[in-house]
Formats: C-alpha cells, sequence, structure tokens
C-alpha cells in the first residue's frame, strides 16, 4: 500500500512539475492532442464497437438530406472536407496568419530577419489555408487532366500536382531556410516550428503520394496503406465489422473504406498536429518578445 501511495505521490509530482512549464503555446498543443487522441477513440468506439448503436444509426440514415456525399462513418464525419477535422485545421491556420503578420511588423524595428521571417509565413499560410478551404488543388488538376486527357490521375496530373505542392510548401520553407535561425532566441521557438513543418510535409507527403500515377497504377499506395489500416481495424471491432465493410465497398466503388482510412483519418490529424505546432511557435516568439 506505501509502494503505490510513493507512486502516487510521484505521479502527481512530476504532473505538476511538468504543468508549471506549460504557457499558452503548450496547451495548444496540448489541446491538438486530445482533439486527435479523442477521433481515434471515437473511431475505435463507434466505427470498430457500434458504440450504443451509433454506427447502425449512421448506416440508416438517408443521404437525401445531406449537402455532401454522405458515407455512413465516424471517420469520414470527422474528416471529410469541411468536416470537424478541417474547420480545426482552418482556424489554426488563421490564427497562425494572424499572428504570422502581427508579429511582421511588430518586431521590424527589433529584427529584420525575423520580421521577414514571419511575413513569408504568413504569406505561405494563406495560401495553405485557401488550399485547405476550397480544395484549389483538385478544381486545377481537374482542367490539367481534361487537357492531358486523362480521366484518372496520370503522369501530366501527377506532375502538376507535384509542382503544386512544391509552390506551397516552398514560400514558408525557404522562409524558415533564410531567416529561421532568428527564432533560435526565443525559447522553443525554433523547435516547435521544425515539428510543424515535418508533420505538414508527412500529411503532403502522404496526399501527394497516396493518389499518384492511378492511371497508370493498379493500387495507388493509399489503398495498399488503407488495406494495412482495415486489417488492424478488423482486429479491433466486432463480430458484425468485416461482413459491414466489405458490403460497403462491393458496392461503393469510389468510396473504399481503406482509402478514406488514410485521407480523413490519418491525413487529416497529421495536419491539425502541424497547425497546432506551428500557433505554438509563434505563440512562443510573440511572449518572449512581450516578456
Amino acid at each position: 500500500m506505501r509502494v503505490l501511495k510513493n507512486f502516487w505521490r510521484n505521479a502527481c509530482d512530476k504532473l505538476l512539475f511538468i504543468r508549471k512549464g506549460f504557457k499558452t503555446p503548450e496547451y495548444v498543443i496540448l489541446g491538438s492532442v486530445v482533439f486527435v487522441a479523442t477521433s481515434f477513440l471515437l473511431f475505435y468506439l463507434i466505427d470498430l464497437r457500434n458504440l450504443w448503436g451509433i454506427r447502425d444509426w449512421m448506416f440508416s440514415l438517408e443521404r437525401v438530406y445531406f449537402y455532401f456525399t454522405y458515407t455512413p462513418f465516424f471517420f469520414q464525419h470527422y474528416g471529410r472536407n469541411s468536416g470537424f477535422a478541417e474547420i480545426a485545421q482552418w482556424g489554426l491556420l488563421a490564427s497562425a496568419i494572424s499572428l504570422a503578420f502581427l508579429l511582421a511588423g511588430s518586431v521590424k524595428s527589433r529584427s529584420v530577419h525575423l520580421s521577414s521571417l514571419c511575413f513569408l509565413l504568413g504569406i505561405g499560410f494563406v495560401l495553405m489555408l485557401v488550399e485547405d478551404a476550397g480544395n484549389l488543388r483538385h478544381t486545377l488538376m481537374s482542367y490539367v487532366q481534361l487537357a492531358a486527357g486523362e480521366p484518372d490521375q496520370g503522369v501530366v496530373g501527377t506532375l502538376f500536382e507535384g509542382i503544386y505542392f512544391a509552390v506551397l510548401g516552398g514560400i514558408p520553407l525557404y522562409a524558415f531556410i533564410r531567416y529561421g535561425r532568428s527564432l533560435r532566441e526565443y525559447g522553443r521557438a525554433f523547435m516547435y516550428m521544425i515539428i510543424g513543418f515535418v508533420l505538414y510535409a508527412s500529411a503532403a507527403g502522404l496526399s501527394f503520394a497516396g493518389t499518384a500515377f492511378q492511371m497508370l497504377l493498379d493500387r495507388d499506395l493509399y489503398t495498399i496503406m488503407g488495406d494495412i489500416m482495415i486489417s488492424l481495424s478488423l482486429r479491433l471491432g466486432d463480430e458484425a465489422l468485416p461482413a459491414l465493410w466489405e458490403s460497403w465497398n462491393s458496392g461503393n466503388w469510389l468510396y473504399q473504406v481503406g482509402f478514406f482510412l488514410m485521407d480523413s483519418l490519418i491525413e487529416e490529424n497529421l495536419e491539425i498536429l502541424a497547425g497546432a505546432f506551428l500557433v505554438a511557435a509563434l505563440l512562443t516568439v510573440k511572449q518572449n518578445i512581450k516578456a
């Protein structure tokens, strides 16, 4: 009994010590982690275990009530275009834009390099928000594929998408390479910015590679990785899950479960975490300057 009390006391002391080091940037990161963890928990409880019959209820709903293509999965409600995950991303990106431009003006007399970094980051974040909110890439690529005669994404469509991502990510990447050293004097800002960039690059890389060369390949990367996700999910799910997902896949070729597990659950959560770390980096700079 004494061992348990000592363990609990030590654990509480460590948590209190960690919490004392928390400021607004850390709470932004913690909030995003909790948000993402909750999405995976609800995916497990609803999509895999049919908590309180919610999964059956979603399958019973009529699609005519929805202004978007309805699919009866929690992870699709969560991660679809303009879904809950994307709304969270828009809020984070909008916050990053506001902070970046605010800092670009307020630190100009203090550090030209930091001001330039923040200004270019603000421009890059605006373009990222436009892409996230408007799916501009898909619209432009549709016309490119029309001109190239590619009903599915082939060489031309994939090359266009690669160039698009290079331009979209090139502005903030150039800013960080050129002026990123100016963040080193602002506590954890430099580390948070690197983590945010790595997470966004991972999400963008998955998005690009996940559907690349669909016209030439029998199965794209998202389908292959989605099959792995399905195998893992079936092990964790209830007895009715295999037949349910197999029946859905056989009747809905354009909305395969495996593909959208990657697209709506994995990719979108990576972007939420990435946005949180970028906001945390800029907040850290702001707080250090104020201090």
